[in-house]
């Protein structure tokens, strides 16, 4: 019968009724659903940029890879030893001055290597982002992780087609 109900509140597109029926705000479901895009658009646009973070230099493309790859990682590794002792505020605050330090980083330096630490930096908030995005879903609903899920799969699907966007509209 509940199953009933929420097929036909899915179907009819009432999402304030769906998510109030699952005991969740709007603006929850709302949040999840952003957290989880801006954390994976911001991710595969750099993946989507490697090669022209490298532009006229010698370093391979698998340096900007592993760039990306190591300092998340790293975190996934490490956090869940010491992550449940920080508050959640502190570590939305640290995403949000890494991913800014290391765009803004990334866009006016000039320096290649330098270039890479900025792609550490957004990579290491990538990290923290996605694991307390991860934990903060065990306080809410079932629904919050799909909403969460759906979020991390449109930043995957649009991030590359915004960036050959932007370089085929020059």
């Amino acid at each position: 019968m509940e199953q009933d109900q929420v097929n036909e509140l899915a179907n009819g597109n009432d999402y304030r009724k769906l998510a109030e029926n699952d005991n969740e705000q709007v603006i929850t479901v709302v949040a999840f659903f952003s957290f989880g895009f801006i954390l994976y658009f911001v991710y595969y646009f750099l993946v989507a940029a490697t090669e022209d973070i490298l532009r006229s230099s010698d370093i391979p493309t698998s340096a900007v890879i592993s760039c990306i790859v190591g300092p998340y990682v790293l975190i996934t590794l490490v956090s869940p030893y010491f992550a449940q002792n920080i508050p959640y505020l502190p570590r939305v605050i640290v995403v949000f001055i890494l991913y800014e330090v290391g765009s803004f980083s990334l866009v006016h330096v000039t320096h290649v290597w330098a270039k890479l630490i900025s792609v550490c930096l957004v990579s290491f908030a990538f990290g923290v982002g996605e694991m307390s995005c991860i934990a903060m879903t065990s306080f809410y609903n079932q629904v919050v992780v799909g909403v969460f899920s759906a979020g991390t799969g449109v930043g995957f699907i649009t991030a590359p087609f915004y960036y050959k966007g932007t370089l085929t509209a020059k």
